[in-house]
């Protein structure tokens, strides 16, 4: 149980007008869409939580951490809530209210915050920031590279271009391009590096288009 960053949800159903509760993340399944909700404790035995409620719901399909939140009936206060927090904030384009709810930007960092251990899961499903792109270097030349993780390990992916290199310095009898070959366990075009999801990467990876070295240490290659 986290004990940093308490939240308090503000209801008078409850004795002392508030009950604790605690981020939750997923990503609704037809459109990826962000999905928020809360868990509180349970009353049987306070270190066990329980669900409290959502406090997102699902339209028509959103950028990246942009959600439509529930200010109704039991969920009335939950636009004052993620403000007050520094969770999100409503937007006003393109749409900023749809079927009676309210359109909002979460903030990332804040989201990554308070429920660490959820984020990893949505941040799969986003396109990668600017700098998650890397370079490796090979007989004077740079060729990109992208480091992902999931619960099995690290994954390191390039451009067929450094794999080419990278046989050719093989034939060549170069130990050091049979060591860099055997860390990289996919190889595909630069544009996919940038723009493809780690999700979408894994899914490349796990479908069999890889070499036998798949799952990485963090150590190895050095990038």
């Amino acid at each position: 149980m986290r004990t940093n960053n308490k939240l308090y949800w503000n209801s008078d159903l409850y004795p002392e007008g508030k009950v604790e509760v605690q981020v939750t993340l997923a990503n609704y399944a037809d459109n990826d869409n962000l999905c928020v909700g809360l868990i509180r404790p349970c009353e049987d035995n306070g270190n066990d939580w329980e669900p409290f409620t959502d406090l997102t719901v699902n339209q028509h399909s959103l950028p990246p951490f942009h959600a439509y939140v529930d200010n109704r009936d039991y969920n009335r206060g939950a636009h004052e809530f993620l403000i007050r927090y520094g969770i999100a904030q409503p937007v006003d384009f393109p749409f900023p209210e749809h079927n009676g709810f309210r359109l909002f930007k979460f903030n990332a960092g804040r989201l990554k915050e308070l429920a660490p251990e959820y984020y990893p899961m949505i941040a799969r499903k986003l396109p990668p920031d600017k700098n998650a792109t890397e370079t490796m270097e090979y007989k004077n030349r740079q060729y990109p590279v992208r480091k992902i993780k999931d619960a099995y390990g690290f994954y390191i992916i390039s451009t067929p271009e450094l794999e080419n290199a990278l046989r050719e310095g093989e034939r060549q009898g170069d130990a050091e391009a049979s060591e860099i070959r055997e860390g990289i366990c996919h190889f595909c075009t630069e544009e996919e590096i940038g723009q493809l999801t780690d999700e979408e990467l894994i899914e490349d990876i796990t479908r069999g288009t890889t070499n036998n070295h798949a799952i990485l240490s963090i150590s190895s290659p050095q990038i």
